[in-house]
């Protein structure tokens, strides 16, 4: 299942993907302030569907999902038709450095431990008001906190 605003068309369009409801609710409120249209999804299967209904600008990805891990679900996105103009980005508790290798190769655009940095997501996700959304697809896997990154 999955959950939009219903906000207008012409706002960035941000899914959440997370188990967590309250960390997904929590992004979904800070988003919306800002300005972003935003939709949730609580599990990979959602969320795969939540993307094609959705259609978003950007995901915002768990990777320690049940069932469907994120990474898989990264990789189904990206393999789809379309997948590449999609920025996606790992909001996640895993902040060791195979987690970042992992990220990257299964398709993310940027790595980010929770707790996230408000101001470091709203900059990530800035790059999605480019009126030019193939510049997305054509960017370099940015590193974002690593930091404060536990293993």
């Amino acid at each position: 299942m999955f959950a939009g605003d219903g906000a207008g068309s012409a706002q960035p369009k941000v899914l959440i993907i997370d188990d967590n409801q309250d960390a997904a609710e929590s992004l979904h409120a800070l988003l919306t302030d800002y300005g972003f249209s935003c939709a949730s999804a609580l599990d990979g299967p959602s969320g795969l569907q939540a993307v094609a209904a959705f259609a978003p600008d950007a995901v915002l990805l768990d990777l320690g999902l049940p069932g469907v891990d994120g990474y898989e679900v990264a990789r189904q996105i990206r393999a789809r038709p379309g997948g590449e103009s999609h920025m996606l980005i790992a909001v996640t508790g895993y902040g060791g450095q195979r987690d970042y290798e992992q990220s990257s190769l299964a398709g993310f655009d940027a790595h980010m431990v929770k707790p996230v940095d408000p101001d470091q997501l709203l900059a990530v996700l800035r790059r999605i008001r480019q009126p030019d959304m193939a510049a997305i697809a054509q960017r370099q896997p940015a590193v974002v906190d690593r930091s404060s990154a536990t293993t």
